[in-house]
């Protein structure tokens, strides 16, 4: 049986079986100099003296052939096993297009995948057999079987990011501004030809970034591909080396230090061959999607990270594990040019020329301020994306702590650049302006703008919140500089100027002595008064352009110019109602004709207006 026994599964596989074991019992008594003596159940162990006959030495060396022989005969026999399964598999999808027909080419595949490993456990006992007799036949085999899976899992690998990596090539070299309306076209002809599900979308999501689909994408492709691979992994060990498996507890470093022992450097190799080339369909189609949009490199981070929590559980995904650290490693360097471009655009030569060939008076919202909370929202956006996908498809996953604290930093440092180059190119621009109220309402509108936009995200983003405050305080401080210029524009800007200084002096001194006090004598007050009309037409008529100023101030914005023109008129207002106050109670004997009651209320009708 040993010399010319099949290998055939049933009797002649079991027969051979039987032999090989029986051989290895034999010689395992000659190697240890034990004998198993017939119908005794205790071992007697052979004379010292005996070790050296020529017949004992004899009979050892014939085994030994016969070990060799049987053992070259059943690794060829596996080694053909394998390959022919492989190469029936590779002939029966080999008229399969895999651009067009991936789905199809997938399944089979993973058939012929799942093939292999019927076949593989059918043959177990002749493997574990062999193995027996020689442990240096687990890494020969597993080399055997490695090649031979490593053409289907190429093949599988192949199939599902040939339509992608394809339509995102094609997809990248299109100019920018037709990216996003085709995005959403890309994505769903790459789920028709691998037969993955549409995501429902609500009535209101019509209107949002194609882009945001991509996550989706990327997350049903890892879920088709990395289990597979997983799988054939540990296959490989558990057939060709159980006798050294460990499971791998990812709360201890075994699991990841027994891989990279020297002891375990035949699994490691096999496992390296399974996944040979591999990786490089796996790196083009991340290079393509990031070619699309660099935002995307921060969903990609994410779900790298959550499958990197799952592959850390066992070591024999180290190989895979590597992968996904290299992704990141793509992903991370995108991200941080992604948000560089849009930084270094900021102080760019065009930019600046474009902005100094623009008077102040002229401006509004700076390009660098409206396109910050688009970045901010398609980044947010992107991130809570992957986090819905993550949370329906992979519950039982974790974000991996380190990578989630990279990519808030590199998000959160690039926020607090961005918003610090833009806030000091803000004020270099209003601070070359002469006029004030040209000034600070382009600070004003900004700022506005900048608070507006990011009210939103600044509460999650601790970098986000802090120049949050410091838009709202600068925007404060540019309301009231605003406020005081525009009183000073104001036909009534004497008065109001008479009206303070009085209201000073009266919380220092008694009423009845304001009128024997230098400057605001009954002399100085009347002289003042003078400057005031006395027809209700003309004050109407002086309150109608200091409207029509701050409408044309901030034309561009209504919200603002009505809380803007309501800041002015209520302390306008507020002017009057103390002049009317301090006149009758410091100057008693001043006969006016003002008509008190109608200013005030010409006031409150334009602030009812606004």
């Amino acid at each position: 049986i040993l010399v010319a026994g099949n290998f055939c599964f049933g009797q002649g596989l079991k027969a051979s079986v039987d032999a090989a074991k029986k051989l290895y019992d034999v010689l395992s008594g000659l190697e240890t100099i034990t004998s198993f003596l017939e119908g005794e159940d205790q071992k007697e162990r052979i004379p010292e003296i005996l070790k050296g006959m020529r017949v004992v030495k004899e009979r050892k060396a014939e085994l030994k052939r016969h070990r060799s022989h049987w053992l070259a005969r059943a690794q060829s026999f596996l080694s053909s096993l394998f390959d022919s399964t492989v190469d029936k598999a590779v002939s029966d999808i080999s008229g399969i297009d895999p651009v067009h027909d991936a789905f199809h080419l997938k399944s089979s595949v993973r058939s012929a995948i799942s093939q292999l490993h019927s076949t593989s456990k059918g043959y177990s006992e002749l493997i574990d057999a062999m193995i027996l007799l020689d442990p240096a036949m687990a890494e020969s085999l597993a080399q055997h079987y490695a090649k031979a899976s490593n053409r289907l899992v190429k093949l599988c690998s192949s199939a599902t990011f040939a339509k992608p990596s394809s339509s995102l090539s094609s997809l990248s070299s299109e100019a920018h501004q037709k990216r996003r309306s085709s995005a959403e076209n890309i994505a769903t002809s790459i789920r028709h030809a691998l037969k993955l599900k549409q995501p429902s979308k609500s009535p209101s999501d019509s209107e949002t970034n194609a882009d945001d689909d991509i996550p989706q994408l990327f997350a049903d492709i890892l879920e088709i591909v990395l289990p597979m691979l997983c799988q054939d992994c540990v296959f490989c060990r558990t057939t060709f080396f159980h006798s050294k498996c460990t499971t791998g507890d990812s709360n201890t470093a075994q699991g990841q230090t027994n891989i990279f022992s020297s002891s375990s450097r035949p699994l490691r190799l096999s496992i390296e061959a399974i996944l040979d080339g591999v990786e490089d369909h796996l790196f083009n189609f991340i290079k393509n999607a990031m070619k699309i949009d660099g935002a995307l490199a921060v969903p990609f981070m994410k779900l790298a990270s959550f499958w990197m929590h799952t592959t850390s559980k066992r070591d024999e995904y180290f190989k895979i594990h590597q992968w996904l650290q290299g992704c990141q490693s793509i992903a991370k360097s995108t991200l941080t040019k992604f948000m560089e471009d849009h930084i270094r655009h900021i102080e760019s030569t065009h930019s600046i020329r474009v902005l100094k060939g623009k008077s102040v008076k002229h401006m509004s919202i700076l390009p660098c301020i409206f396109n910050l909370p688009n970045v901010v929202e398609h980044v947010e956006t992107l991130s809570q994306k992957v986090d819905d996908v993550v949370e329906l498809k992979l519950s039982n996953a974790s974000v991996d702590d380190d990578c989630s604290l990279l990519l808030t930093d590199l998000i959160d440092g690039a926020y607090s650049r961005y918003s610090e180059k833009v806030f000091a190119l803000l004020e270099k621009i209003a601070s070359g302006e002469v006029k004030t109220c040209h000034a600070e309402r382009l600070r004003i509108e900004n700022y506005d703008f900048y608070c507006s936009a990011m009210g939103s995200y600044q509460k999650s983003e601790s970098t986000l919140s802090a120049y949050f405050d410091i838009a709202v305080k600068r925007m404060n401080e540019s309301k009231s500089r605003y406020l005081e210029d525009a009183i000073q524009w104001s036909a009534f800007a004497d008065l109001f100027q008479f009206s303070e200084g009085l209201e000073s002096v009266r919380r220092e001194v008694p009423e009845s002595d304001v009128c024997f006090q230098y400057g605001f004598t009954i002399e100085d007050f009347t002289k003042a008064m003078t400057k005031l009309p006395t027809d209700i037409d003309l004050i109407k008529n002086q309150i109608v352009a200091m409207s029509n100023r701050v409408q044309k101030h901030f034309k561009n914005d209504q919200i603002l110019f009505k809380q803007m023109l309501r800041m002015v008129i209520k302390e306008m207002s507020a002017n009057f109602k103390s002049l009317e106050r301090n006149t009758k109670s410091c100057y008693p004997n001043f006969v006016t004709q003002l008509p008190w009651p109608q200013i005030i209320a010409a006031f409150d009708e334009i602030a009812a207006r606004a």
